[in-house]
């Protein structure tokens, strides 16, 4: 036998989940892929009922596998038995910002705020559910969802960042605002692409309501002030044409899942360039992307499901392709101007909450 022959030779294992025969591992125990990807794909997501309501399904791919509670059931079972599930646990724990319990009730509060304003107000219930419904944008709904934003990206920044605690408020209201302006664009294509994937002329405007070119009409109704609505409408049609599809054609071609949109959130938060702070914010800022970076590369490492699914076999390349997305959404200096033309419209007062947030 050659050398090149020994060196391509690979060793056979039976997956403990399912007994396929599989020449790689997965999870830290002996899994094949599939079911590394099903329990990855499957984990935090809402349980899975038994088909046959016994807990005791067939997990064997000979015999064909229907069940996904009990295939679920299985792997975390021989997880915990092993002690990989614990080392699976530590390494997103330290991920930063990579706490679905800190996600989830920023977009509950958001959620559930916005709709309660509403004047025909959902049932508490369908509110609760999380699964809508979504209105078409008014500019007094965008500036109710901005305040919200607002208040829950505090909250968001307070979790996750332990020196944001040791900031006077100034500073944090700051911090909170320059990232508001950085990641409301970003975070609205992240969700359309999720919500309306098939049309690329729509993404959100705030939490629950859209935006597209047949919102625009509407979008003035109600103001206080009246102004020139018939220009701002003919204007805001106009950057609604030419804005929001390459927007959401450079979310779905870099495709970021729920890792690394965390990931370019935080370094979104430390993005400090232009703004005047103490040099000890600036220094943590550095520190704080560097150390997300590196968590972020030690992600795609550990997650065989991102490098597959992704297809990254450079993750230098990888993490270059997330930067250029979230360039393309830095127009800081794009969102002031539109206030200021709303203001010069008389559309707006000075007293607006989001015009009044570049004072």
């Amino acid at each position: 036998m050659t050398a090149a022959t020994k060196t391509a030779k690979k060793t056979t294992v039976t997956c403990l989940i399912c007994e396929a025969k599989t020449i790689s591992v997965h999870l830290g125990v002996n899994a094949c892929r599939a079911c590394s990807v099903f329990y990855r794909r499957s984990f935090g997501k809402k349980p899975y009922a038994c088909r046959s309501n016994t807990l005791q399904c067939p997990v064997k791919k000979d015999y064909g596998i229907t069940c996904k509670r009990c295939r679920f059931d299985r792997i975390e079972r021989i997880l915990a038995e092993s002690g990989a599930k614990q080392a699976d646990s530590d390494i997103s724990e330290r991920l930063p910002l990579h706490d679905p319990s800190t996600s989830s009730a920023m977009s509950f509060t958001r959620h559930t705020s916005e709709l309660s304003a509403r004047a025909n107000t959902p049932h508490p219930m369908e509110i609760r559910a999380m699964l809508g419904p979504m209105y078409p944008a008014t500019f007094t709904s965008m500036n109710h969802g901005n305040r919200v934003l607002l208040t829950t990206i505090l909250e968001f920044a307070s979790a996750s960042f332990v020196e944001f605690n040791t900031l006077s408020n100034d500073e944090q209201w700051k911090l909170a605002v320059n990232f508001f302006y950085h990641f409301r664009a970003f975070d609205s294509c992240y969700r359309a692409e999720r919500a309306f994937p098939n049309d690329l002329n729509k993404t959100f405007g705030t939490f629950t309501t859209w935006i597209s070119e047949d919102a625009v009409d509407g979008f003035f109704d109600n103001m206080p002030n009246a102004g020139d609505s018939h220009e701002a409408k003919r204007v805001m049609l106009a950057k609604v044409h030419t804005r929001i599809a390459p927007a959401r054609a450079a979310m779905k071609r870099v495709a970021p899942d729920e890792h690394e949109f965390l990931a370019m959130a935080g370094i979104m938060f430390w993005t400090l360039e232009g703004l005047i702070a103490r040099d000890e914010i600036i220094t943590n800022g550095e520190e704080y992307r560097k150390e997300i970076l590196r968590k972020l590369n030690a992600y795609y490492r550990f997650s065989c499901l991102s490098r597959d699914e992704l297809g990254i076999s450079d993750y230098v390349a990888r993490v270059g392709e997330l930067f250029t997305l979230m360039m393309h959404f830095e127009k800081v200096q794009d969102i002031q101007d539109q206030y200021e033309m709303l203001r010069l419209l008389d559309v707006v007062g000075e007293d607006n909450f989001t015009y009044s947030l570049q004072r």
